[in-house]
Formats: C-alpha cells, structure tokens, sequence
C-alpha cells in the first residue's frame, strides 16, 4: 500500500533542519513560527478539519504559554 506522506516527506527536510538550526542559535521565535508552519503544513495535507480545529485550539493555548514564558526569562535576564 502506497501513502501520500511517504512523496512529501524529503519536502520536510530543509525547513526542519532550518527549525533546528534556529532553536540551536537560541532564536526562539523564528523557531516557533518555523514549527507552527511546518505543523500546519502537515495538518492541510492530511484534509482532516477536525484535527485542524483542535490544532488551531491548541497552538493558540500554546503561544500564550511561549509568550508568558519568554516575558518571565526576560525579567530575570534583567
């Protein structure tokens, strides 16, 4: 049996690495959005508007969490 992620997945590769190579330059938010993109990509190929919604949901929970912890890491770098 063929599946479809199978033909897309070297597409993965160079944002992925690209994603790795922020996080290990410590650039968080080019990291993050780097992700979100990515993660979304995954989510228009699979066709599933369920789970979109429930990314959608979740990935808003999460940018607040990134959000309220940059600005705590922040303030103690001061």
């Amino acid at each position: 049996m063929r599946t479809r992620h199978r033909r897309r997945t070297p597409r993965m590769r160079p944002p992925h690495d690209q994603m790795v190579g922020h996080f290990e330059a410590r650039r968080l938010a080019e990291y993050f959005g780097l992700n979100q993109q990515i993660h979304e990509g995954i989510l228009v190929v699979a066709r599933n508007e369920i789970l979109m919604v429930q990314y959608r949901s979740l990935a808003t929970q999460v940018r607040r969490a990134w959000f309220v912890a940059d600005m705590t890491a922040r303030r103690c770098n001061k």
